[in-house]
């Protein structure tokens, strides 16, 4: 079995005010080709968006929704790490971690476990600590198949003969 196989269409977004940044919220967050421990998640910036002004933060969080609380750190206290787990823990939700911090629109990210669901928060931060309305998405990995079973291999007359059953 390869950890390949992936899906393309597991992914919900919603909007939530927080605190409004005057330079504009990220749309379109998404969960997307999804497979047993990797994923991909993207957004669109907003018009507004300045490089130099602005970054962007990502955190992702396993089994129930992110703890929005109103940020307020500065956002040079996170450090983001696309092996989930591994990134700074969000202010308000210490099982959140920050998978991206930059100034793109994607991030892919490993050491998802399988059959999960996944919950996302994206924030576009006005330097240091002024934080946009928050987007969130939510995704679900894939699940580990089953094995076949009763394998059997049968040769004679210049043939071989395979059989299993299927899970």
């Amino acid at each position: 079995w390869s950890s390949d196989v992936c899906s393309s269409d597991l992914n919900t977004t919603t909007n939530n005010p927080i605190n409004q940044a005057t330079d504009g919220n990220l749309s379109g967050l998404t969960f997307s080709n999804a497979c047993i421990n990797t994923g991909d998640v993207s957004w669109s910036l907003p018009g507004a968006y300045n490089s130099v002004t602005n970054t962007i933060l990502v955190f992702a969080k396993s089994g129930s929704a992110i703890t929005l609380g109103t940020p307020s750190s500065n956002v040079s206290t996170y450090t983001a790490n696309t092996t989930f787990g591994s990134g700074t823990a969000y202010q308000n939700d210490a099982s959140a971690f920050c998978i991206y911090k930059g100034d793109g629109s994607s991030v892919s990210i490993t050491n998802l476990s399988a059959g999960t669901n996944y919950y996302f928060l994206a924030l576009n931060v006005v330097d240091p600590n002024s934080y946009s309305s928050n987007t969130n998405a939510t995704g679900t990995t894939l699940t580990t198949p089953a094995n076949v079973t009763a394998q059997t291999a049968a040769s004679g007359n210049g043939q071989i003969t395979v059989s299993w059953t299927n899970p």
